[in-house]
């Protein structure tokens, strides 16, 4: 299996069993992430001028995850993990709260 963003998976995930199972392969596991010293070719995706869309437009969302994490060394267990964002609306209503934002109440959300 192969992991974009991750050359080193199959090391990982010896690292990751062994961890589980109260073990040390060679060292103790470990997680870093930092900023790529050569940055990937890929474009920034552009910032939509609307507070809504940053949070909301799930294309926009995509492409800055994508963008990070190609611009991101996963080393030692880093495991790459885009951020859903999920929106409010979409996991608030499903527990029953009642939330409003940008001077509305959400669909869906228990009044």
């Amino acid at each position: 299996m192969k992991i974009e963003f991750k050359p080193d998976w199959e090391e990982t995930k010896e690292r990751y069993l062994a961890w589980w199972a109260h073990e040390i392969i060679d060292r103790c596991a470990l997680s870093v992430e930092a900023p790529r010293a050569v940055k990937s070719k890929a474009s920034a995706p552009v910032v939509p001028k609307s507070i809504k869309d940053r949070w909301f437009d799930k294309e926009y969302l995509l492409a800055a995850n994508e963008y990070r994490m190609s611009n991101t060394y996963f080393g030692g267990e880093a495991l790459p993990s885009g951020t859903p964002d999920i929106p409010a609306g979409q996991i608030y209503r499903h527990i029953s709260v009642r939330i409003s934002t940008f001077g509305k109440t959400l669909p869906g959300a228990i009044r």
